[in-house]
Protein backbone atom coordinates (compact mmCIF):
# COMPACT_ATOMS: atom_id res chain seq x y z
CA UNK A 1 0.00 0.00 0.00
CA UNK A 2 1.21 3.34 -1.07
CA UNK A 3 1.67 6.65 1.17
CA UNK A 4 -1.44 8.38 -0.55
CA UNK A 5 -3.52 4.83 -0.06
CA UNK A 6 -2.22 4.80 3.30
CA UNK A 7 -3.92 8.35 3.88
CA UNK A 8 -6.72 7.55 1.61
CA UNK A 9 -7.96 4.90 4.50
CA UNK A 10 -6.97 6.22 7.47
CA UNK A 11 -9.64 9.41 6.21
CA UNK A 12 -12.40 6.77 5.66
CA UNK A 13 -11.75 5.19 9.10
CA UNK A 14 -12.35 9.06 10.43
CA UNK A 15 -15.32 9.69 8.23
CA UNK A 16 -16.88 5.98 9.23
CA UNK A 17 -16.28 6.72 13.34
CA UNK A 18 -19.32 9.38 13.55
CA UNK A 19 -21.92 7.34 11.76
CA UNK A 20 -20.77 4.12 13.01
CA UNK A 21 -20.62 5.50 16.95
CA UNK A 22 -18.47 2.02 18.23
CA UNK A 23 -19.38 0.92 21.74
CA UNK A 24 -15.48 1.22 23.43
CA UNK A 25 -15.25 -0.19 26.73
CA UNK A 26 -12.25 1.71 28.69
CA UNK A 27 -10.52 0.89 32.33
CA UNK A 28 -9.31 4.55 32.40
CA UNK A 29 -6.93 5.73 35.48
CA UNK A 30 -8.83 8.26 37.42
CA UNK A 31 -6.75 11.34 36.46
CA UNK A 32 -7.53 11.55 32.88
CA UNK A 33 -11.05 9.49 32.75
CA UNK A 34 -13.63 12.30 32.13
CA UNK A 35 -11.20 13.78 29.35
CA UNK A 36 -10.72 10.83 27.95
CA UNK A 37 -14.56 10.21 27.46
CA UNK A 38 -15.08 13.48 26.58
CA UNK A 39 -12.42 13.25 23.73
CA UNK A 40 -14.15 10.01 22.19
CA UNK A 41 -17.51 11.43 22.77
CA UNK A 42 -16.06 14.53 20.75
CA UNK A 43 -14.96 12.51 18.50
CA UNK A 44 -17.71 10.09 17.74
CA UNK A 45 -17.20 7.13 19.70
CA UNK A 46 -19.67 5.72 22.94
CA UNK A 47 -17.17 5.62 25.68
CA UNK A 48 -18.26 3.20 29.02
CA UNK A 49 -15.82 3.10 31.73
CA UNK A 50 -15.99 0.32 33.95
CA UNK A 51 -13.42 -0.87 36.08
CA UNK A 52 -15.39 -3.57 38.35
CA UNK A 53 -13.76 -7.10 38.18
CA UNK A 54 -17.10 -7.95 38.96
CA UNK A 55 -17.80 -6.91 35.38
CA UNK A 56 -15.39 -6.56 33.02
CA UNK A 57 -15.69 -9.35 31.12
CA UNK A 58 -19.08 -8.86 30.33
CA UNK A 59 -18.90 -5.48 29.40
CA UNK A 60 -15.57 -6.01 26.83
CA UNK A 61 -17.39 -8.67 25.31
CA UNK A 62 -20.47 -6.60 24.42
CA UNK A 63 -17.89 -3.76 23.04
CA UNK A 64 -16.27 -3.15 19.25
CA UNK A 65 -13.35 -2.41 21.52
CA UNK A 66 -11.39 -2.37 24.83
CA UNK A 67 -8.88 -0.05 26.33
CA UNK A 68 -6.98 -0.37 29.18
CA UNK A 69 -5.13 2.09 30.72
CA UNK A 70 -2.68 1.17 33.68
CA UNK A 71 -2.19 4.34 35.12
CA UNK A 72 -2.93 3.99 39.06
CA UNK A 73 -2.51 0.21 38.99
CA UNK A 74 -4.03 -1.39 42.10
CA UNK A 75 -4.57 -5.35 42.74
CA UNK A 76 -8.28 -4.67 41.80
CA UNK A 77 -7.59 -2.93 38.28
CA UNK A 78 -5.17 -5.29 37.30
CA UNK A 79 -7.65 -8.16 38.11
CA UNK A 80 -10.42 -6.15 36.43
CA UNK A 81 -7.77 -5.15 33.25
CA UNK A 82 -6.91 -9.14 33.55
CA UNK A 83 -10.97 -10.20 33.06
CA UNK A 84 -11.24 -8.12 30.34
CA UNK A 85 -8.10 -9.33 28.06
CA UNK A 86 -9.34 -13.10 28.80
CA UNK A 87 -13.25 -11.57 27.37
CA UNK A 88 -11.06 -10.13 24.69
CA UNK A 89 -9.40 -13.14 23.42
CA UNK A 90 -12.28 -15.31 23.60
CA UNK A 91 -14.41 -13.09 21.82
CA UNK A 92 -11.65 -11.29 19.17
CA UNK A 93 -12.54 -8.02 20.48
CA UNK A 94 -9.58 -5.77 19.67
CA UNK A 95 -7.57 -4.29 22.49
CA UNK A 96 -5.53 -1.17 23.18
CA UNK A 97 -3.04 -1.29 26.02
CA UNK A 98 -1.23 1.38 27.81
CA UNK A 99 0.98 1.26 30.45
CA UNK A 100 1.14 4.09 31.82
CA UNK A 101 4.36 5.19 33.59
CA UNK A 102 5.45 1.77 32.88
CA UNK A 103 9.31 2.81 34.05
CA UNK A 104 8.23 4.51 37.47
CA UNK A 105 8.07 1.57 39.95
CA UNK A 106 9.18 -2.36 39.58
CA UNK A 107 5.16 -3.01 40.15
CA UNK A 108 4.26 -1.28 36.89
CA UNK A 109 6.74 -3.18 35.03
CA UNK A 110 5.53 -6.32 36.64
CA UNK A 111 2.07 -5.62 35.07
CA UNK A 112 2.36 -4.51 32.27
CA UNK A 113 4.81 -7.71 31.37
CA UNK A 114 1.81 -9.66 33.02
CA UNK A 115 -0.56 -8.12 31.30
CA UNK A 116 1.06 -8.34 27.50
CA UNK A 117 1.64 -12.09 28.42
CA UNK A 118 -1.88 -12.97 27.74
CA UNK A 119 -3.37 -14.25 24.41
CA UNK A 120 -5.23 -11.17 23.19
CA UNK A 121 -4.67 -9.02 19.91
CA UNK A 122 -4.71 -5.20 19.47
CA UNK A 123 -2.35 -2.26 19.76
CA UNK A 124 0.58 -1.63 22.67
CA UNK A 125 0.45 1.99 23.04
CA UNK A 126 3.04 4.14 24.96
CA UNK A 127 5.51 7.38 25.18
CA UNK A 128 9.62 6.06 24.18
CA UNK A 129 10.07 6.00 27.57
CA UNK A 130 7.27 3.62 28.38
CA UNK A 131 8.47 1.07 25.77
CA UNK A 132 11.92 1.63 26.25
CA UNK A 133 11.15 0.45 29.90
CA UNK A 134 8.61 -2.75 28.40
CA UNK A 135 11.72 -3.66 25.96
CA UNK A 136 15.05 -3.35 28.85
CA UNK A 137 13.28 -4.23 31.98
CA UNK A 138 15.26 -0.87 33.34
CA UNK A 139 13.40 1.15 35.36
CA UNK A 140 13.20 4.93 34.28
CA UNK A 141 11.79 6.60 37.95
CA UNK A 142 10.56 9.66 36.53
CA UNK A 143 6.62 9.61 36.37
CA UNK A 144 4.65 8.94 33.15
CA UNK A 145 6.00 11.64 30.77
CA UNK A 146 8.87 10.65 27.80
CA UNK A 147 11.32 13.58 29.18
CA UNK A 148 14.35 12.79 28.14
CA UNK A 149 13.51 10.39 25.16
CA UNK A 150 14.00 11.19 21.69
CA UNK A 151 12.23 9.50 18.88
CA UNK A 152 11.02 6.13 19.04
CA UNK A 153 13.72 3.57 17.17
CA UNK A 154 12.25 2.68 13.50
CA UNK A 155 12.45 -1.06 14.07
CA UNK A 156 10.48 -3.32 15.56
CA UNK A 157 12.00 -3.92 18.74
CA UNK A 158 12.91 -7.44 19.44
CA UNK A 159 10.47 -8.49 22.70
CA UNK A 160 8.45 -11.37 22.01
CA UNK A 161 5.93 -9.85 24.64
CA UNK A 162 5.26 -7.38 21.25
CA UNK A 163 5.00 -10.23 18.94
CA UNK A 164 1.55 -9.74 16.71
CA UNK A 165 0.51 -6.97 17.34
CA UNK A 166 0.98 -3.41 16.78
CA UNK A 167 3.44 -1.00 18.38
CA UNK A 168 2.31 2.64 18.73
CA UNK A 169 5.12 4.59 20.32
CA UNK A 170 4.75 8.32 20.90
CA UNK A 171 7.53 11.33 21.31
CA UNK A 172 8.57 14.03 19.33
CA UNK A 173 7.64 11.95 16.67
CA UNK A 174 5.06 9.29 16.66
CA UNK A 175 6.11 5.81 15.09
CA UNK A 176 3.21 2.96 14.19
CA UNK A 177 4.65 -0.46 13.89
CA UNK A 178 4.09 -4.22 12.76
CA UNK A 179 6.22 -6.84 13.80
CA UNK A 180 6.64 -7.53 9.73
CA UNK A 181 8.45 -4.19 9.48
CA UNK A 182 5.81 -1.92 8.32
CA UNK A 183 6.00 1.33 10.03
CA UNK A 184 4.08 4.49 9.90
CA UNK A 185 6.37 7.42 11.40
CA UNK A 186 4.01 10.92 12.00
CA UNK A 187 6.74 14.21 12.06
CA UNK A 188 3.86 16.32 13.97
CA UNK A 189 4.62 20.08 15.07
CA UNK A 190 5.94 20.99 18.31
CA UNK A 191 3.98 20.23 21.37
CA UNK A 192 2.15 22.73 23.07
CA UNK A 193 4.05 24.86 25.51
CA UNK A 194 1.89 23.55 28.43
CA UNK A 195 1.38 20.20 28.46
CA UNK A 196 -2.49 19.27 28.95
CA UNK A 197 -2.60 16.38 31.45
CA UNK A 198 -4.22 13.42 29.61
CA UNK A 199 -3.76 13.93 26.43
CA UNK A 200 -1.82 10.80 26.11
CA UNK A 201 -4.08 8.67 27.28
CA UNK A 202 -6.74 10.38 24.99
CA UNK A 203 -4.77 9.46 22.20
CA UNK A 204 -4.05 5.58 23.21
CA UNK A 205 -8.34 5.65 23.79
CA UNK A 206 -9.23 7.09 20.07
CA UNK A 207 -6.78 4.10 19.13
CA UNK A 208 -9.55 2.27 20.47
CA UNK A 209 -12.13 4.04 18.70
CA UNK A 210 -10.59 3.15 15.45
CA UNK A 211 -9.61 -0.55 16.34
CA UNK A 212 -13.82 -1.04 16.34
CA UNK A 213 -13.93 -0.01 13.27
CA UNK A 214 -11.62 -2.08 11.33
CA UNK A 215 -9.41 -5.16 11.38
CA UNK A 216 -6.46 -3.80 10.13
CA UNK A 217 -5.12 -2.56 13.89
CA UNK A 218 -2.15 -1.00 12.13
CA UNK A 219 -4.02 1.05 10.68
CA UNK A 220 -6.31 1.96 13.55
CA UNK A 221 -3.12 2.82 15.28
CA UNK A 222 -2.32 5.77 12.89
CA UNK A 223 -5.49 6.99 12.22
CA UNK A 224 -5.64 7.59 16.26
CA UNK A 225 -2.83 9.24 16.69
CA UNK A 226 -2.95 11.61 13.91
CA UNK A 227 -6.64 12.62 14.29
CA UNK A 228 -5.42 13.46 18.01
CA UNK A 229 -2.43 15.26 16.84
CA UNK A 230 -4.20 17.58 14.10
CA UNK A 231 -6.90 18.37 16.81
CA UNK A 232 -3.62 19.34 18.96
CA UNK A 233 -2.14 21.49 16.56
CA UNK A 234 -5.21 23.80 15.92
CA UNK A 235 -4.86 24.92 18.92
CA UNK A 236 -3.71 28.34 19.56
CA UNK A 237 -0.59 28.12 21.97
CA UNK A 238 -1.37 31.05 23.41
CA UNK A 239 -4.44 30.79 24.82
CA UNK A 240 -3.96 29.54 28.66
CA UNK A 241 -3.69 25.99 30.02
CA UNK A 242 -7.92 25.70 30.67
CA UNK A 243 -9.04 26.71 27.32
CA UNK A 244 -6.49 24.97 25.31
CA UNK A 245 -7.81 21.99 26.81
CA UNK A 246 -11.39 22.60 25.74
CA UNK A 247 -10.81 24.16 22.47
CA UNK A 248 -8.99 20.94 21.83
CA UNK A 249 -12.22 19.03 22.47
CA UNK A 250 -13.35 21.61 19.72
CA UNK A 251 -11.50 20.88 17.30
CA UNK A 252 -12.15 16.57 17.85
CA UNK A 253 -15.73 17.51 16.59
CA UNK A 254 -15.36 19.81 14.74
CA UNK A 255 -12.22 18.53 12.18
CA UNK A 256 -13.02 18.91 8.41
CA UNK A 257 -11.72 16.12 5.62
CA UNK A 258 -9.37 18.70 3.57
CA UNK A 259 -7.83 20.27 6.95
CA UNK A 260 -6.91 16.56 7.73
CA UNK A 261 -6.05 15.97 4.90
CA UNK A 262 -3.82 18.27 4.10
CA UNK A 263 -2.13 17.41 7.58
CA UNK A 264 -1.63 13.95 7.07
CA UNK A 265 0.05 14.98 3.69
CA UNK A 266 2.37 16.96 5.47
CA UNK A 267 3.23 14.80 8.47
CA UNK A 268 2.97 11.07 7.77
CA UNK A 269 5.92 8.82 6.01
CA UNK A 270 5.08 5.41 5.22
CA UNK A 271 7.54 2.66 5.42
CA UNK A 272 7.62 -1.05 4.07
CA UNK A 273 10.53 -3.32 5.29
CA UNK A 274 12.65 -0.02 5.41
CA UNK A 275 11.48 1.43 2.18
CA UNK A 276 10.14 4.75 2.32
CA UNK A 277 6.34 5.18 0.20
Amino acid sequence: MTENEQISKILELWQALPETKPLVHVIPNQVSAAFCADAMSASGARPVMAGSSLETGEITEHSRAFVANLGQPSREKEAAVRESLLSAARNRIPVVLDPVGAGASAYRLQLAGSLLSLPWKGIVKGNASEIYTICTGQLTHQGVDSIGFGSPELSPPANPLFSGRILAVTGKEDCILDDGGQRIILSHPAPLSHAIVGTGCAAGCLCGCFAALTEDLFLAAAAGLSFFSYAQSRVDDLKGYGSSKLHLLDFLSQTEADGFKRYLQSILTYQSGGRTK
